[in-house]
């Protein structure tokens, strides 16, 4: 699902899935349209399947996308969607949090890709700079967008740390190319 202002890969697989009750057009081109920037979609270039049993109609279309924003839409005589997003081949994060924050047991690392990296590495450290804690990720456990990583409380040993303020830093890795961002955290027991 896209919502509005979600970063999204310059090769998406964008599938529009319509769920109908009782009679509808499926054989009719017309009867919905799909714009990308405001120019129609053709049929043509889309993957359709008709499932009459569960009456849904699947679409998929892959477009490539330039950096940049973009408006997606979908319209008929019953309904109109339209969803706004961004695609960017620029390596960053944005949206970094961890939540809760402070937090007793566990927290979550969230934040939004605006492509996926071949690495992400979570670091956390004590206020004095001591390595504790190494999390890493590799493409296949991210996605464009947004991420979600779960994190326990506990060091490199398995304990778990004592109350206060840390600092972790995320660092993104992709063939040269490297960005680090630096947050603190807090724990409250």
């Amino acid at each position: 699902d896209i919502i509005d202002g979600d970063f999204v890969s310059n090769e998406p697989e964008i599938v529009f899935q319509i769920d109908y009750e009782g009679p509808f057009p499926i054989d009719d081109t017309t009867a919905v349209r799909y714009y990308l920037d405001n120019k129609p979609i053709p049929y043509s270039a889309m993957q359709v399947e008709h499932d009459s049993v569960n009456q849904s109609i699947r679409s998929t279309y892959r477009p490539p996308l330039e950096n940049g924003d973009h408006f997606i839409k979908i319209a008929s005589e019953a309904f109109n969607l339209d969803r706004f997003f961004t695609v960017s081949n620029e390596l960053k994060i944005v949206d970094l949090y961890n939540y809760p924050n402070p937090f007793s047991d566990e927290t979550a690392f969230t934040f939004k890709l605006t492509r996926i990296p071949e690495e992400v590495i979570i670091k956390i450290y004590t206020v004095a700079g001591r390595l504790i804690k190494n999390i890493y990720l590799t493409s296949s456990d991210l996605k464009t967008d947004f991420n979600k990583i779960e994190w326990d409380g506990r060091d490199e040993d398995g304990d778990k740390i004592a109350n206060g303020v840390y600092l972790y830093k995320v660092i993104l890795k992709d063939q040269d190319e490297s960005q680090s961002y630096t947050q603190k955290l807090a724990v409250m027991r």
